[in-house]
């Protein structure tokens, strides 16, 4: 039997190998036999916002600098802190002007620098350890934009297509292109597009979430539609690797939960097809080489199930993840928890994987 299993996973990753832009189809079991087991995990560090220097209201979009800083955002904040929970600075400004910041959709360290980019006025700013804006380009006239990520002397960005409204409550599939835009800001490249369903009606929209994670500065990993379904788009090579999935059963939205809808001015609601379920993917986080995918299914006793997966679209393993709050980041073998403190106070909890 385990030969057997040896011979059908090669066969796999030849396949994969040899056709790009694989459709690959999982087993419902992952490869790993340790599969199922709830992580354990050690606090190594406590963040709270008693000092006052900031106010946690809904952190999130966590990552770790080249030097062990944390940075993540918040209402009206973009907060730096050392690798000890330290407060170091806020980057964020509010206004138009030079080195301000209006509407942050994202950021990257690139270097010693940290890169925000803002919508209205849309525009690139690299800010330096002090705080202080070292350059900064215009992106206004590319229009709205949703940084994903940096590499080399590119940023790359989701954009959304033209809406087209539909007629009563018909989901019409809205492209969101995935656009390369290098550092001088005078060259750029829609790379390729990924349709979203959506329900226009009387100007009001609703559409299912899109979301990124990207490994190794390079690859790109995409979730656009319902049911579990991941892209893989190499933006060395330009070019869609695969899309994989696995059997997965659906989980409703519980009955207090009201599903997505749309009211227009009239007072018709249109509710959204499919809403009956929660999404099958909840969120997408980078661990090393592998892409852990938080997946729609809880178990009161174990916690929030995660799928794992390989570059090549393999399930290799599965794993629960019981915490008190709510995943933020994860770097290595550590992971990054928000968390409502009894008095309601949010902390942020940085915990050590010891399986």
């Amino acid at each position: 039997m385990r030969a057997c299993r040896f011979l059908t996973s090669s066969l796999l990753v030849l396949a994969i190998h040899l056709n790009a832009q694989e459709i690959v189809k999982n087993p419902s079991k992952p490869a790993n036999p340790k599969a199922g087991r709830i992580l354990s995990l050690k606090e190594e560090l406590r963040i709270t916002d008693a000092g006052g220097e900031f106010f946690f209201q809904y952190p999130f979009n966590l990552k770790v600098g080249p030097d062990g800083s944390l940075y993540f955002r918040d209402r009206d904040e973009l907060i730096r802190l050392d690798g000890r929970g330290r407060f170091l600075r806020n980057y964020y400004r509010k206004g138009q002007g030079p080195g301000e910041l209006n509407n942050v959709s994202g950021f990257e360290c690139v270097g010693d620098l940290l890169l925000v980019h803002s919508n209205n006025p849309g525009k690139l700013v690299w800010f330096d350890v002090q705080g202080r804006a070292d350059k900064e380009i215009s992106l206004s006239e590319v229009g709205r934009l949703e940084f994903i990520f940096h590499a080399g002397d590119t940023s790359y960005f989701f954009k959304q297509g033209l809406i087209e409204p539909s007629r009563g409550a018909v989901p019409v599939a809205v492209p969101h292109f995935l656009l390369a835009v290098f550092d001088d800001a005078k060259q750029k490249r829609e790379l390729t597009s990924f349709p979203v369903r959506t329900l226009a009606v009387g100007g009001a929209m609703l559409w299912d979430s899109i979301q990124a994670a990207v490994m190794d500065g390079r690859f790109v990993f995409v979730t656009h539609s319902n049911p579990y379904s991941i892209k893989v788009f190499d933006c060395l090579a330009r070019s869609l690797l695969r899309t994989f999935s696995r059997p997965y059963k659906r989980v409703g939205r519980p009955k207090d939960s009201r599903p997505g809808s749309i009211t227009t001015s009239d007072g018709t609601r249109y509710v959204m097809p499919g809403s009956e379920y929660l999404n099958d993917v909840g969120a997408m986080f980078v661990a090393k080489d592998k892409l852990w995918i938080q997946t729609s299914t809880k178990d009161p006793d174990k916690g929030a199930l995660f799928d794992v997966f390989d570059v090549d679209g393999r399930y290799v393993d599965m794993f629960y993840l019981k915490t008190g709050g709510r995943l933020l980041a994860v770097d290595g073998d550590a992971v990054f928890i928000v968390e409502r403190m009894p008095d309601e106070i949010l902390n942020i909890a940085k915990y050590r994987i010891l399986n």
